[in-house]
């Protein structure tokens, strides 16, 4: 048997092996720069995975470990030995066979430039740009070469690093989110490189899903309107205005609560419980992928039974206008119709922010096509493009944790508008509790509207309000159109859409059947892979906006 020290002492030469490899391969493509934008591109893209991967080893194997004697002497402490074995020996292999197909793509040292580097640490000249290499002109026969030949090896060899880097994160997030000792995520909360990964913020947001109360060091910020905002009531579930806070302009979700069972004024104890956790969960900072609006805060308005959540407008942009992709696709899909890159970028990145809400524990329960949101410099009317490189998600109406689904309050909800986009298993009186799998049916439902470009509620020309107490019928029509996207976005895409919707419609492995809790990754990492082999320049625009190019 294998013992924890060999294991890690392997996963850690793995890690040198990987970063070495890209050296050598920033090294070869860094003198080919001169031959057009896409070279450039690969060598910002390649530097920001390459610390990435740096601060990963950190993360796992503590922050000046690269010997084995250090190893031996800190294993206990590292994150890495909380791993479980099958994991670590996961991370190995990744690592390992990524530098086999690297090492087999090689041979870009024609171009003028071999690496000397010996060192497996990322050397800083390089990761801040400056070259002091100095580049020979490039001759005809060699741009061709690069643009024929060797960018497509360059490519994807960074594709290689990028997808090895991007599942060695995944593994390590995916094991430590499963953690609900406060003690241990506090410890993530306080380690640099998890900061510096992002896992800091997760492990936060897993902390207040996981506590039985918003824990008391977490300041849930509360707001005072003061009598400024007018909103009326509206009925039951959330809503989004445009209000004036304090000189500021904010958008404002508004949900409303009911009377205490007993008739007691105040707000029930358990709404209470969970719309804290709500409020806490949206106003923790958090990384981009999720997606979700940034909170500043919330207001309690007693006298009309509500709460009322205030998101900031997107920093640093002229943004006057927001509008829902639900009403993007009702009012503008016949006349705005963007690429096929645009809707597949869209699709994985809805897919992405609901992976990374499930993973810190938490269910959204009011996914819908009205609750994502684009922000624009011009109104909805006269706007003939749109980037929708940028959405945002809100109205997570009531989400609870997932440890407490039992508490589900088995609500009675018949209004069409909501239902289309709920499982049949969750319509009316609910008899089944809120799981992971009723969010990812509401996404395939959106995934579908996404790739025909249609809103859900053109596929029936009576429409659904004939059947609003027909559930089973609703799924039928949408399963109906979902087998259109063979011809719109390819079979892969509609093989995703069929397995939200009900994942016995497509032929995944039995092993991932048997694991519906993995169904959320393995939808976002196809979409992802749909992205990347079919239609390259969707990671490419993904992949600028989080360089900030």
């Amino acid at each position: 048997m294998t013992d924890p020290f060999s294991i890690a002492i392997g996963a850690l030469s793995a890690f040198e092996m990987i970063l070495k490899a890209g050296i050598t391969v920033y090294d070869g493509i860094n003198t080919a720069k001169t031959f057009g934008k896409d070279s450039a591109w690969l060598i910002r893209r390649l530097n920001a995975e390459r610390v990435i991967a740096e601060e990963l080893k950190k993360f796992l194997f503590g922050e000046n470990c690269s010997s084995s004697a250090e190893i031996n002497q800190g294993l206990e402490n590292c994150f890495f030995n909380g791993l479980p074995k099958g994991v670590q020996i996961a991370i190995s292999d990744s690592l390992r066979q990524s530098n086999r197909v690297i090492v087999a793509h090689s041979g870009l040292d024609k171009y003028g430039f071999v690496s000397k580097a010996t060192d497996p640490m990322v050397d800083k000249a390089l990761i801040d740009g400056d070259e002091k290499k100095k580049q020979h002109s490039a001759t005809a026969l060699e741009i061709a070469t690069w643009t024929l030949k060797d960018g497509r090896k360059a490519r994807i060899m960074v594709d290689e690093f990028t997808e090895c880097i991007a599942l060695v994160d995944h593994l390590v997030r995916t094991c430590l989110l499963v953690e609900t000792s406060s003690a241990s995520l506090r410890r993530l909360e306080e380690d640099r490189a998890a900061n510096a990964l992002g896992i800091a913020k997760d492990a936060r947001m897993r902390r207040i899903v996981t506590a039985e109360e918003v824990p008391t060091d977490i300041k849930v910020i509360e707001l005072q309107d003061h009598g400024q905002l007018r909103l009326e009531p509206r009925g039951g579930s959330t809503s989004l205005t445009e209000e004036i806070l304090n000189g500021e302009r904010v958008l404002v979700e508004s949900v409303d609560y009911p009377l205490d069972p007993d008739g007691r004024m105040g707000v029930p104890s358990l709404i209470q419980e969970r719309l804290s956790k709500l409020a806490a969960l949206l106003q923790a900072e958090k990384p981009l992928e999720f997606r979700c609006l940034k909170s500043s805060g919330w207001i309690h308005q007693a006298s009309k039974q509500r709460f009322l959540f205030v998101y900031e407008y997107p920093i640093g942009e002229t943004f006057n206008f927001y509008f829902s992709l639900d009403r993007i696709l009702r009012e503008k899909s016949k006349k705005m119709k963007p690429t096929l890159d645009a809707r597949l970028a869209l699709a994985y990145q809805l897919a992405k922010a609901i992976q990374n809400i499930h993973m810190v524990g938490w269910v959204h329960k009011g996914l819908r096509s009205s609750n994502v949101l684009f922000f624009n410099s011009e109104p909805l009317d006269t706007l003939k493009e749109c980037s929708f490189q940028d959405p945002n998600i809100f109205g997570f109406e009531y989400a609870r944790p997932l440890q407490n689904l039992a508490d589900s309050a088995m609500e009675t909800d018949l209004n069409i508008e909501r239902n289309v986009y709920r499982h049949p298993d969750r319509w009316g009186k609910p008899h089944e509790h809120f799981e992971k799998k009723h969010d990812l049916y509401a996404l395939g439902v959106i995934l579908l509207e996404v790739g025909l470009w249609e809103s859900v509620f053109s596929f029936q020309s009576s429409s659904f309000s004939n059947w609003t107490e027909e559930p089973q019928k609703v799924k039928e029509r949408i399963l109906l159109h979902a087998n259109r996207l063979g011809f719109y976005t390819g079979e892969r895409y509609r093989d995703i859409v069929l397995c939200c919707l009900d994942p016995h419609k497509v032929s995944l492995q039995s092993s991932e059947l048997q694991n519906p809790d993995a169904l959320d990754s393995i939808i976002a990492e196809t979409l992802r892979n749909i992205c990347q082999t079919e239609h390259n320049i969707v990671i490419k625009s993904l992949e600028k906006i989080r360089l900030g190019s």
